[in-house]
């Protein structure tokens, strides 16, 4: 019983100190947007805010670095996670045009199909 309690409280510190570390990652890489390592680095921080269920905040990251870093490799899927945390976040009609300038502006990503399954699911279509 005693190794349990010992187990959830390092849990529980570690997770407590997982959110800033997030906000540190993403400053860092936005506060250096021409070094090599700083849009992975603010993509680690905004997946870490969504595994946490904060979407809202992982959504402005998001926009952010696709604004950022708008010939990145990684651009399609900034896009995407956008849309795809505005819709977690509620704020559906956000999600719909974000899901939509992904489509426009690369219409044969991979994930093309599943963000024009989640327009029409959105939509009521």
């Amino acid at each position: 019983m005693k190794w349990v309690l010992i187990f959830l409280a390092a849990v529980i510190l570690l997770m407590g100190s997982i959110v800033p570390l997030a906000g540190m990652m993403v400053t860092k890489g936005l506060e250096n947007p021409r070094k090599s390592w700083a849009p992975g680095l603010t993509q680690k921080g905004a997946r870490m805010r969504m595994f946490f269920g904060n979407y809202a905040a992982a959504a402005k990251i998001w926009e952010r670095a696709a604004s950022t870093w708008p010939a990145h490799p990684d651009h399609p899927r900034m896009l995407y996670r956008v849309a795809f945390c505005l819709e977690k976040s509620g704020n559906v009609k956000l999600a719909i045009a974000w899901y939509e300038k992904y489509l426009a502006s690369h219409p044969s990503h991979s994930w093309k199909e599943q963000a024009q399954r989640r327009l029409v699911q959105l939509k009521g279509v």
